[in-house]
């Protein structure tokens, strides 16, 4: 009975050890977010097919308001200084960072590979201002009517399926 005792109690010792598996990482191909500040505003990312990194990968921002979507590209810098914003259609005069905070809270200015985690959360500090002062060049000249986009932080709301 003892040696019973004895193999019960290193098993769960050893199941102890060893943890549960952890959720499932949330893709970043097809994540989707909604701004906090008004909610006006939701982004999702999605990945060119065939692409190997995050410079292949869009984000679309999408208005509630006016109901036209920019898309941007990630440029990563080799991993040196921030990841910016670049329109695919259009141009920005403003630099548009993008800073991500991760799953276990960690704020970063670094955006990884198109198959790793979709971050929790976004902050695009500067890109209101590029949907203001640049919508004709990011439109190609179809509209002047500016974006009012507040600062605040995309949170993630989805992993879903990625869009093809």
């Amino acid at each position: 009975m003892a040696w019973r005792m004895a193999m019960i109690l290193g098993l769960a010792a050893w199941l102890a050890a060893c943890g549960t598996p952890g959720p499932r990482a949330c893709p970043v191909d097809g994540a989707r977010y909604v701004l906090r500040e008004g909610k006006a505003y939701s982004a999702r990312f999605r990945k060119v097919a065939g692409a190997p990194s995050a410079k292949r990968l869009v984000l679309d921002i999408r208005s509630d308001r006016t109901g036209r979507t920019y898309s941007f590209t990630i440029n990563r810098g080799n991993g040196v200084g921030d990841a910016t914003l670049a329109a695919v259609e259009g141009a920005m005069t403003v630099r548009a960072p993008i800073y991500t905070v991760t799953d276990d809270g960690k704020f970063v200015d670094y955006f990884g590979d198109a198959e790793g985690p979709a971050p929790r959360q976004l902050l695009l500090p500067t890109l209101g201002q590029a949907l203001w002062y640049d919508i004709a060049a990011l439109t190609n000249g179809a509209t002047d009517q500016r974006e009012r986009m507040p600062v605040a932080f995309f949170d993630r709301v989805a992993c879903g399926t990625p869009a093809r």
